[in-house]
């Protein structure tokens, strides 16, 4: 299909294709994102979230209103200094992430977290159903 339109395959010069291709490949760029796993355990949901390098103090874990907010920050500064040719390099990166899931019929009080090996586990307990008081049957006339 390539040697029907050779134009196409190679990068364009047009400046307005090269924003559209930044702005669509961002979109699905997820190296900044939170990588979980989410899994129904019966009386409680386990979350798993991949932090590796993510130091506890970097990450802050909210459940407000039905939705579990995960959000980190890593920042990295690195050093090095040559004396005999009196080279010094200093090099910062710095990254956050931010991750919503939406979870009902949480017991907010009773929700714990902990890091261990670069894995993040969310223990999230259920709270029963509440009845909705709010149905009743319409008769038709």
């Amino acid at each position: 299909m390539a040697d029907l339109f050779p134009m196409l395959t190679g990068p364009s010069l047009m400046p307005e294709d090269r924003f559209f291709r930044k702005f669509f490949d961002s979109l699905t760029d997820h190296k900044n994102s939170l990588a979980i796993d989410l899994k129904d355990e019966g009386d409680h949901f386990l979350l798993e979230a991949d932090m590796p390098g993510i130091a506890k103090e970097n990450i802050k874990i909210h459940y407000k209103d039905n939705v579990l907010t995960i959000q980190t920050e890593k920042t990295e500064e690195k050093k090095e200094e040559n004396e005999e040719k009196r080279y010094m390099m200093r090099e910062r990166y710095s990254s956050s992430s931010k991750r919503q899931i939406i979870l009902e019929n949480v017991k907010a009080d009773e929700i714990t977290a902990a890091l261990d090996n670069g894995i993040l586990r969310i223990t999230l307990p259920k709270k029963e159903k509440e009845p909705e008081t709010n149905v009743r049957e319409i008769e038709i006339k």
